[in-house]
């Protein structure tokens, strides 16, 4: 009687995500589901939903959550194609085994803390390692974010900077909106000069 050969779920999307040139799973965990979870957990999503909707323990999810952050950096560093899916996924989590997600996930919520573009620009000079090694950052007590919280929001206003001056836009289409590009930079520029003037004084 001839052998059936069994290839698990997690074996399957191993072999789908290495030929569409992502990581391995980690723990069962693939690239993309792993983003789209931190997402939704920065979005109020309990980590015991995040583990039910893997179809792994909690324990498991915690787990592979610390190994894939542990190894982005490097990934990262040998595939600059890894930082675009992240951060695609980051924006829209709405991708694997979360592609069905209901509820009110969306970044609104986190954005309430980050209101403004002058708000943005006030935390990343907070963070400026330029400020100097002696000086204590906790984002959490003063504003009240995670990192990843922070990753995201920061990818939404870095996003509408890039439209504000036409980021790699055509040479004729920038050229086209010259006065609002020059507008938008002199706004950048007075609000980065006035928080560390702040930040300097304090």
């Amino acid at each position: 009687m001839k052998m059936k050969k069994i290839i698990s779920i997690g074996l399957i999307v191993g072999f789908m995500e290495a030929y569409a040139g992502m990581p391995a799973p980690i723990d069962g965990v693939g690239f993309k589901d792993w983003a789209a979870a931190n997402a939704y957990i920065t979005r109020g999503m309990s980590k015991e939903k995040v583990a039910e909707i893997l179809g792994v323990s909690v324990p498991t999810w915690e787990t592979a959550n610390d190994k894939w952050s542990k190894n982005l950096k490097t990934l990262m560093m040998k595939d600059f194609s890894i930082m675009n899916t992240y951060g695609a996924v980051l924006k829209n989590p709405k991708v694997g085994k979360f592609a069905n997600v209901g509820g009110d996930f969306s970044i609104d919520k986190l954005l309430e803390k980050v209101p403004t573009y002058d708000k943005y620009v006030e935390i990343l000079t907070y963070m400026d390692p330029a400020r100097g090694k002696n000086i204590k950052l906790d984002l959490k007590k003063d504003y009240g974010l995670t990192a990843q919280q922070w990753s995201q929001v920061s990818m939404h206003w870095s996003d509408y900077m890039k439209k504000k001056i036409h980021f790699n836009a055509p040479h004729k289409e920038i050229m086209a909106h010259r006065a609002e590009i020059e507008k938008f930079q002199n706004y950048d520029r007075e609000l980065s000069a006035k928080w560390k003037n702040h930040f300097m004084a304090n």
